[in-house]
């Protein structure tokens, strides 16, 4: 694979999350929106195997869409723990194991956004919040079986490329998932 030789990178926006640049060069320009952290995404499963997904109010579609809870990484964060605490935050729910499936990319001929994807089990409601809750697009949460899931992706219903990825990457892992009983096992 050959990589392209930039002849010039010029910042046009930037903020505290990200900065698009314009890279010239080879005949070509090109915007790219470079993420200053990377992300998470978390396949959290009930103990029938059944998958949460949250709804969220996507501004530039202006509808709610069904995902995968997610979020970023802090800088001095592990991928783990940001996933612990965006699973938390969006959800409620704390789990008792986890696993990485690997890292994913969005839109990658427009930005560099990479995201772990982790399996999570042995879900519980997680401790209350003392402080206010954060802000959060999230409006509700709900687990869907595999039927419902399909069901919804036929239907158009479930379009979110990130969440799409990630149940795909997860029926990967068939020989590797946790039977009923493993997942409601308590450690």
């Amino acid at each position: 694979m050959r990589k392209r030789t930039a002849a010039q990178v010029k910042v046009v926006a930037k903020n505290a999350w990200f900065q698009v640049v314009r890279i010239t060069g080879s005949g070509s320009v090109s915007n790219v929106v470079r993420i200053r952290n990377p992300g998470v995404r978390i396949i959290a499963l009930s103990n029938l195997s059944e998958v949460l997904l949250v709804s969220q109010y996507r501004p530039a579609l202006d509808t709610n869409l069904w995902e995968l809870p997610a979020g970023g990484q802090e800088p001095a964060e592990t991928a783990l723990n940001a996933a612990k605490r965006e699973l938390w935050e969006e959800t409620g729910f704390v789990a008792d194991k986890w696993r990485s499936l690997g890292i994913t990319v969005s839109l990658p001929s427009y930005t560099d956004m990479k995201s772990t994807l982790f399996v999570a089990y042995g879900l519980s409601d997680g401790p209350k919040r003392l402080d206010a809750p954060q802000f959060s697009e999230v409006t509700v949460h709900k687990f869907f079986s595999f039927d419902q899931l399909t069901k919804m992706i036929e239907t158009g219903n479930l379009i979110d490329e990130k969440t799409l990825a990630g149940l795909l990457r997860l029926q990967m892992e068939q020989p590797w998932l946790p039977s009923r009983s493993e997942l409601s096992q308590r450690t």
